[in-house]
């Protein structure tokens, strides 16, 4: 018969001691880790704020080349019509403008945008805590690719100015980001 014997030293497992130094480490880890992990979420967020901002100047003046007709891009907070309080962060929208009048025209209210016009894309509004600021309610580009004004949208976050980026729109119908205004002056956030 065989004697089988259970060895105090071949048993494993950790220590009280072990345990609390891995959770300890593990919570330091944590505390360098996350502010860095949320600091990049926001930069990701502006990156893709400003991009998706872009795409839609992009997408109003191509549609404005191809159809041959004035395109806008607005202020919008419901999707369906602009809107002159508020501001860029509730959303906007691109619509067909005939009459090149910047507005979703109901002609005889019943609720049906006027004939010609047609709302082409939609943005809703931004994340909360977000700004998306500019002097003006609306850019229209005319059929030749041109804009109707040189400005500056200003997005900014609960990081403030110093981590501010613009997107400039010039006349001339060209788009850039830029760390400065369409002036040349620093970005200002909201309070």
């Amino acid at each position: 018969m065989k004697n089988y014997r259970i060895h105090k030293h071949s048993l494993t497992g950790f220590t009280l001691i072990e345990l609390l130094m891995g959770v300890a480490l593990l919570g330091i880890l944590l505390a360098l880790g996350v502010p860095n992990f949320t600091e990049l979420l926001k930069k990701n967020t502006r990156a893709a704020t400003l991009n998706e901002a872009l795409g839609f100047f992009q997408f109003a003046r191509s549609e404005a080349i191809k159809r041959g007709i004035t395109v806008t891009l607005c202020k919008s907070t419901d999707g369906a019509g602009c809107v002159t309080t508020g501001h860029w962060e509730g959303g906007w929208l691109v619509f067909i403008d005939p009459d090149e009048d910047a507005v979703v025209e109901d002609n005889n209210g019943d609720g049906a945008i006027a004939y010609g016009v047609e709302i082409l894309k939609v943005k809703p509004a931004l994340e909360s805590g977000n700004s998306f600021r500019a002097g003006v309610n609306h850019i229209s580009y005319l059929r030749n690719g041109t804009a109707s004004a040189t400005t500056s949208f200003t997005y900014c976050d609960n990081r403030g100015a110093a981590e501010a980026a613009a997107i400039i729109l010039r006349a001339t119908g060209q788009q850039k980001t830029a760390k400065v205004d369409a002036g040349g002056s620093a970005l200002v956030c909201p309070a």
